[in-house]
Order: C-alpha cells, then sequence, then structure tokens
C-alpha cells in the first residue's frame, strides 16, 4: 500500500540529525575525544539505541570541541555495534578492525568557545537500531599539543575509557592497557540517512502515522518490520533447529577453507499474510542472510560473508553464530531486521577417504559418531592368533578410543567423524594389543620380542622396517607373533559372525604403512605391494 502526500518536490529517503547531549554545556573534558599532551592517545564511548532512537546509514560524526591554543591532531575514528551499555572496567576495549574505520582527519582549533567539528564519514557505517554504537578515537598524531576538549555529558555508567602515552600508538583490536573510566561522555550529533518507509508492528488495512512538516512531495512504503512480523527458522539438512545446536565443518585439504557438512538454509514466516518464504524467496524480496559472531568480550559482531556460498568467511572451528535476515533498501515490504536465531556453535569434524568394502584406522580426544547409513565404527576387541576379532557397530565411541571406520557401500566414500556432545555411556571392550596416537610418531620395526601390524584397508599387515604412522591413526602390536597377516573378523554378541574370505591383495598397487595408496613411491621407505614388503632406497 503506498500513500502519497502532495507538496512542491519529490524525495525517497531523508538524513535525521540526531543530537545526543546539550551542545551548549559548559562542562568539557579534556580526556575526550583525547588527551593532546601525550604523543598518542585512545578513547571509547558508548551511545545508546534509545538516545540514537533510529536505524539508518550514518554520514557524519559532529563534535562541539575548544581549546586554548591552536592544535592540530590526527584521528582515526572507528565505529561498532555492541550489545554493552557501558563499560565494565579499565580493561574493557571493545576491540576493532580495519573494517571499523569510518573516518580519518585532523582536527584544528584555537579559540576558547566550542567550536561545531564535523567529521564525514568516508566509509558510512550501517546502523541496525538495535544495538548500542561504540565510537573509537584513536590520536595517532605522535607529538604533544595544547591540550583540547570535548563539550561533554554526565551519563548513569561509565559510558567511556580512555587512555594516554608517549612512544607508540595504541592498537585498537588490543590496547594491551587499562583505561580509565568516565560516568561522561562527548555530547555528539549523527547525520543518519534512512529510508522513507513506515514500519507497522499488525495487519492493518489503513494507516495512521504523523506526517512530516517537509515542503516535499514524500511517498510512503507501508511495510512489515520483521521484528515483530516475522519468525525466522534456520534449517540444517532441511530440519528446523528449535534450540541452541552444533555445526560440524570439514577442512577443505587444498584450500584450507571450513565447510559445513550438512546444507545449512533458512525460510521466513510473514505472520501477517501467515505465509512461509523460503530462503530463495526471501533474498528475491530483497531480504539478505546476516552472521554475528560471539566475540571474546561476548559481544556479537557482523562479520564478511561469501557473496558465492553465503556462508561467513573465516569460518573455524568452537565459534558462535546468529543468524538474522535484515531488509535491504530493494525490499518492498519488509523492514529492519528479524529476531536472532538460536545459536550455531561450529565444530571440527574429520574426513576420511575409504574405498568400497575397506577400513581406515581413526584415533581423538573426543568422543566420536559418523551418520551416514553406510559408515561403521568398530575397535578390535581381541587378537588371537592371526587374528583380530571386531567389536559390534559402535553407535558413539568414547573418547581415545582406537577405532577402525568401515565404508560399507559399494563407492568410495568421504566419511566425516563427528565430535559428541558428550561422553556416551557404553562399555566398550579394547583389545590391549589394538594402540593409537594423537601425534605423528616414529614406529620401529618388528623384531623377534615386538611385532606391529599397519591396516592396509582390508586387514593388518606386519611392519618389518622402522617407519612414521600419522597423528590419530591406529596399529596392533603384538608380542612374540609370527602371522605375517592379522585376518579382521566381524563377530557379535555370541561369537564369530562371519568370517571374511583372507584377501590376498594382488592388484600390484603400493601401500604405505598406515595403509594409504601411493601411486608411485618416490620417496625412500618401506611400502607394501602384493602383501610383500618392498623397500625403496
Amino acid at each position: 500500500m503506498t500513500l502519497v502526500a502532495l507538496f512542491t518536490m519529490s524525495t525517497s529517503t531523508w538524513a535525521d540529525e540526531v543530537t545526543i547531549g546539550d551542545p551548549t554545556s559548559t562542562s568539557s573534558n579534556s580526556n575526550l575525544p583525547g588527551y593532546s599532551l601525550n604523543d598518542y592517545a585512545l578513547s571509547q564511548q558508548i551511545y545508546t539505541a534509545d538516545e540514537i532512537g533510529t536505524s539508518g546509514t550514518i554520514t557524519a560524526l559532529t563534535m562541539w570541541l575548544k581549546n586554548n591554543s591552536s592544535y592540530a591532531r590526527n584521528y582515526n575514528i572507528y565505529m561498532k555495534e555492541v550489545s554493552v551499555s557501558s563499560f565494565a572496567d579499565g580493561n574493557s576495549w571493545v576491540s576493532m578492525t580495519e573494517s571499523n574505520l569510518v573516518a580519518s582527519g585532523t582536527l584544528n582549533n584555537g579559540i576558547q568557545t566550542p567550536v561545531e567539528t564535523t567529521f564525514t564519514l568516508t566509509t558510512p557505517f550501517e546502523y541496525s537500531g538495535t544495538g548500542n554504537l561504540v565510537i573509537c578515537f584513536q590520536d595517532a598524531t605522535g607529538s604533544w599539543s595544547s591540550g583540547a576538549a570535548s563539550v561533554i555529558m554526565d551519563v548513569a555508567g561509565n559510558q567511556a575509557i580512555y587512555a594516554y602515552r608517549d612512544g607508540t600508538v595504541y592498537d585498537v583490536t588490543n590496547p594491551g592497557v587499562t583505561g580509565t573510566l568516565l560516568a561522561k561522555k562527548s555530547v555528539v550529533k549523527l547525520d543518519i540517512t534512512s529510508s522513507s518507509k513506515v514500519e507497522i508492528s499488525e495487519d492493518k488495512s489503513e494507516a495512521s502515522f504523523d506526517m512530516p512538516a517537509y515542503d516535499a512531495t514524500l511517498e510512503y512504503d507501508i511495510v512489515r518490520n520483521l521484528a515483530s512480523n516475522t519468525t525466522l527458522d534456520v534449517l540444517i539438512n532441511d530440519e528446523v533447529i528449535e534450540a541452541d545446536s552444533r555445526l560440524c565443518i570439514v577442512e577443505d585439504a587444498e584450500t584450507g577453507d571450513y565447510m559445513p557438512i550438512h546444507t545449512l538454509s533458512f525460510s521466513l514466516t510473514d505472520n501477517v499474510e501467515q505465509k512461509t518464504l523460503t530462503a530463495q524467496e526471501a533474498l528475491d524480496a530483497g531480504l539478505k542472510l546476516v552472521y554475528y559472531l560471539l566475540d571474546d568480550e561476548e559481544n556479537w559482531i557482523k562479520v564478511q560473508t561469501d557473496p558465492e556460498t553465503g556462508l561467513p568467511v573465516d569460518l573455524e572451528p568452537d565459534q558462535v553464530y546468529c543468524v538474522t535476515l535484515m531488509a535491504t533498501n530493494d525490499s518492498e515490504y519488509y523492514g529492519g531486521e528479524t529476531a536472532p536465531s538460536f545459536t550455531l556453535t561450529t565444530v571440527e569434524g574429520f574426513e576420511l577417504e575409504i574405498p568400497s568394502k575397506s577400513f581406515a584406522t581413526f584415533y581423538k580426544d573426543k568422543p566420536l559418531y559418523v551418520e551416514k547409513e553406510y559408515a561403521e565404527l568398530y575397535t578390535v576387541s581381541s587378537v588371537v592368533g592371526d587374528k583380530a576379532y571386531l567389536s559390534d557397530v559402535i553407535e558413539v565411541a568414547p573418547t581415545e578410543t582406537p577405532l577402525l571406520v568401515y565404508n560399507n557401500s559399494e563407492d568410495t566414500q568421504y566419511i566425516v567423524l563427528i565430535p559428541a556432545e558428550s561422553e556416551p555411556n557404553v562399555a566398550l571392550t579394547v583389545a590391549p594389543e589394538f594402540k593409537g596416537t594423537l601425534t605423528s610418531m616414529s614406529m620401529p620395526g618388528s623384531d623377534d620380542e615386538t611385532t606391529y601390524y599397519g591396516c592396509n584397508k582390508h586387514d593388518f599387515v606386519r611392519i618389518d622396517d622402522p617407519g612414521y604412522v600419522d597423528a590419530n591413526r591406529c596399529w596392533i602390536e603384538i608380542s612374540n607373533s609370527n602371522a605375517r597377516t592379522l585376518q579382521i573378523v566381524f563377530s557379535d554378541l555370541t561369537g564369530v559372525k562371519e568370517v571374511k574370505e583372507v584377501r590376498e591383495v594382488n592388484d600390484g598397487d603400493f601401500y604405505d604403512l598406515n595403509g594409504r595408496k601411493v601411486n608411485q613411491p618416490k620417496r625412500k621407505g618401506v611400502y607394501i605391494q602384493n602383501g610383500r614388503k618392498v623397500i625403496v632406497k
């Protein structure tokens, strides 16, 4: 629905000027925005969402400054949206990065009466209107000058923090100093360009609102507020998450980037029209998916997303995210931003490439499970003579259980072992001869006293010469064994269920001592070919 007020000129957006505090106040403080009698200074000040009272693009920052004599200070200005409304202590600096830099410039002043000084932001700041705004001033001048002071206001709580020194400029990512707290802050004015949309919080067939008193033609789009009129659902493998959840990610061996093993998507329910939009329909409606990362200071930080995948860049394990949908300028029917989703905590999964009907060993200091129907977890429950008997299929393997991961499909598969949230309550018998390592280690060759066996995907084969075992791999270690091969045997609760046919691996391929296929040995070492040891010198 569109309402038009007829005046003399047309516009679709307007710039609000939000002044916080009284510019005519006689109170001032020389520590804000920075103490200039030292070479360098740093300050941060918090302005609450209630004080700002709107959302939009901040394009300029104005302060009122005075000074007893002429000076010139070089400032970098940063902005960031946070959840905190005050600084808890002198070490509660809000970490800034280059992405938070909005302006750089020089302050010049030389009179005792306050001067209105405006910074035009070279990088306008997108303010959602839901969080509080931190403005950080980094004085990078490198020399001292006569003190400047900003007009200030008294506030409830410590909403300003500052520090100053000689020698080196402060690192805004981690100042590394204990600052001084103030229950005061600078009087400021923010120029905020807002969309010319009126949001309604309930379904209405008619709209009523106060018309701004401008001599202009103003066109209002009646839009729904995403925060109050919609519900965002995040889906993992097409299942809606209904509580804080985990997102398993694996590292790409070639690029080193992490990617989820599950399909991550979303849907949006419009509670006014009683309809649900798919992810693509929501994007087509001018909405964009926004990720927020919980930082070390318990602040939610908006992060950059990859335009191709729509996922956060620099995705890593042990991160906590929440998701929102935000209306862009292209959105015709929606405005604002949805309430945050349940949190998603990233956990690292461990991917193994395993041929059809083959095994791989794995050992980790985490409880593990697999999801795919063709993937099965076992351990070796006993070693008798030339046979290694398997346990029953393990649903969740306890921490530091030496495992055999079996691909029970007809094709080569990438099987992911996923860390469980807690230790399983199971009584699992593991043969003392079956061992694992968390780190890469040297492996002595077999001798008259001890025989070592490595898995070649189908059985365990004797290791005669010294070599290395990769991290997170397993082997069998037996005293006084003459067997060249230990046959892997599946068993059930009553004993032997099926004995695999002993396989003579005569395919001509080479395998290393970890059971991995090698196209053509190029390094010196010991390899297995057709069940026999081959030494490359």
